[in-house]
């Protein structure tokens, strides 16, 4: 009678387990997510905007808690062919040493 009693319970906690988990697995706030993004930049812009941060991530966007959203989505490269307009840094030289003898 144990063993049934035993076994009988281990099945619904397994269920209730399952169940609730995947109930849990979306919140009726979860609208955004990584995807919806351009860029790992917007989706920070996003964040900072809303006011969210490690303890109030309702999209779960930081799901490393590090307050850092959507970091590790691969984005798709830019396809934007435009250059920058990139400075040139010349060496600098090297102080000249004086003779002291």
């Amino acid at each position: 009678m144990k063993k049934l009693l035993a076994s009988a319970t281990a099945v619904t906690l397994l269920t209730v387990g399952y169940s609730s988990s995947a109930f849990a697995a979306k919140s009726p706030n979860d609208t955004k997510n990584c995807g919806h993004f351009k860029s790992q930049q917007d989706a920070q812009a996003f964040w900072d905007q809303n006011g969210y941060g490690v303890g109030n991530d309702p999209h779960r966007l930081d799901n490393d808690k590090d307050g850092i959203p959507c970091e590790d989505y691969k984005y798709p490269k830019s396809t934007n062919t435009t250059t920058e307009n990139k400075e040139t840094t010349k060496p600098q030289e090297q102080p000249k040493q004086e003779n002291t003898k």
